[in-house]
């Protein structure tokens, strides 16, 4: 795979009349970013960071609000978040506990409760949860079978494949019955989409490498762990829990970054095309011409497609390619207890063929983020490459379905104090087998294009984390000469 990184060490010179380099007389870098999300925002935090004075920043926002999918309400006195619920501490949750830390964001997280850890799955008509020890991994009708599959996954061939799909992948060290109850769910919490399709590759990039260097996952997962490094006590304390969030939801960081550069965004904006000419791009907006000696989108790959269609039809034609699935997100909130259980929540294998994906108990993860005791607050997710047909039900509809399956699953029959129906449309990228093959092209046309990238989700992964973490990944390798 191209290093997209190293694309972006490019030298520029300024010459004085005499051919030697005068800082003073060089005039500031004017860096367009597209999309005020939590890519757009903090790339424009970490290029700040780093040059300072040196540049001048403009973030053009299609709405008219920033945040991107990231969007937390109160509704009836209960904090619903319609977008991203959370973030791991571990692995690139770490950059985002970084940038925590510099914003002084600190004391407005949360951590998960203790019983968060508690997963479910729900199949053959019981909500049954995902052993937490030796003993329960033996005994569980969850992981039956899995204790023999590990043992002979130690010895399986290696294969060579460039890419596979995660079902494939799965199915090949581990075995099907496995794959469609215990993969199935978890791909569908993370993308919505069908693991016949996704790149193991590319969606978990770090499990297919562990087959490679150590010629076994389980191999990997005990040799492949890095040591830990020194963090700060708040990074330290944030890691034990697992997972976070901000006491008024999750826009907290992403409404933060906005307060730095507000007088440098442009709202209710569109970009219809780029052009360079003398070694300038010029933006087309909505509101004029705009110039620029760097262009970075971080808006969804078919926008930026529209853009450079005129351009580069090659560049326009592969963005075009990459498909996203939508779901809806149905936050209910109840003025009483109605779970017995404690836990994170629960996913759904497509293989039972129920109308709903999951449900996240919010109230039973962030109890702090509560505004009543007692209180119940539920998201339930729906749609996505499984059942994509339920995007055209009205409200009442998909209200019916949410009820019925909440009753099923988790015998709820109150009606609930509130209610927040949520369309994410085109919201999550899938990155299909050959997923970075097409990176590699991409790269290529906006390397031949000038000082021109795509960042977001379309590309590098689709959480909070990895939206920032490849944000600082491209500021950092950025330099101006």
């Amino acid at each position: 795979m191209v290093d997209f990184y190293s694309l972006i060490k490019f030298t520029e010179s300024s010459h004085s009349a005499h051919g030697i380099v005068d800082s003073e007389l060089t005039m500031k870098k004017h860096v367009i970013i597209l999309g005020a999300g939590i890519s757009g925002l903090s790339l424009a935090w970490y290029l700040n960071k780093k040059f300072a004075d040196a540049i001048k920043i403009t973030i053009i926002e299609e709405k008219d609000i920033s945040g991107g999918w990231i969007k937390s309400i109160r509704k009836d006195g209960f904090l619903f978040e319609l977008g991203p619920h959370s973030c791991r501490a571990s692995g690139t949750g770490l950059d985002t506990l970084q940038l925590i830390e510099e914003l002084n964001l600190t004391n407005e997280v949360v951590c998960a409760d203790s019983s968060a850890k508690k997963r479910y799955l729900y199949f053959d008509k019981h909500l049954h949860q995902v052993p937490g020890n030796l003993f329960s991994l033996l005994f569980s009708p969850v992981t039956k079978g899995l204790s023999w599959a590990l043992l002979k996954e130690l010895s399986k061939p290696v294969a060579t494949l460039e890419d596979e799909s995660i079902y494939d992948f799965f199915c090949r060290r581990f075995n099907q019955e496995l794959t469609e109850r215990l993969i199935d769910p978890l791909v569908s919490g993370i993308y919505a989409g069908n693991i016949k399709n996704l790149s193991m590759a590319s969606c978990f990039s770090k499990l297919f490498e562990y087959e490679k260097q150590h010629g076994s996952l389980l191999k990997g997962m005990i040799y492949g762990k890095k040591t830990d490094e020194k963090h700060t006590d708040f990074v330290n304390h944030v890691k034990r829990h697992g997972l976070f969030s901000f006491r008024d939801g999750m826009d907290t960081l992403t409404k933060k970054l906005e307060s730095f550069f507000r007088k440098s965004i442009i709202f209710s904006t569109k970009v219809h095309d780029l052009k360079i000419q003398e070694n300038q791009i010029i933006a087309g907006t909505d509101k004029g011409p705009i110039e620029a000696d760097y262009f970075f989108n971080t808006a969804s790959a078919s926008a930026f497609a529209k853009i450079v269609q005129k351009t580069t039809p090659k560049l326009s034609l592969e963005l075009n390619s990459i498909k996203y699935t939508s779901l809806i997100s149905v936050n209910i909130g109840y003025s009483e207890n109605v779970i017995d259980q404690k836990g994170f929540g629960y996913l759904v294998p497509s293989k039972e063929k129920e109308n709903i994906l999951g449900c996240i108990w919010g109230s039973k993860v962030f109890p702090s983020q509560n505004n009543k005791t007692p209180e119940t607050r539920l998201t339930v997710m729906l749609g996505g490459e499984h059942r994509p047909d339920i995007l055209s039900y009205n409200d009442e509809e998909i209200f019916n379905v949410v009820k019925k399956s909440i009753f099923q699953h988790l015998k709820i029959d109150k009606a609930p104090k509130a209610c927040h129906i949520q369309r994410l449309v085109n919201a999550i990228p899938q990155y299909p087998v050959g997923h970075r093959n097409k990176i590699k092209l991409i790269e290529s046309e906006l390397q031949r294009l000038g000082p021109i990238f795509c960042l977001g989700t379309a590309l590098y992964g689709v959480s909070v984390n990895d939206c920032i973490v490849n944000a600082r990944k491209t500021a950092l390798n950025l330099n101006f000469y």
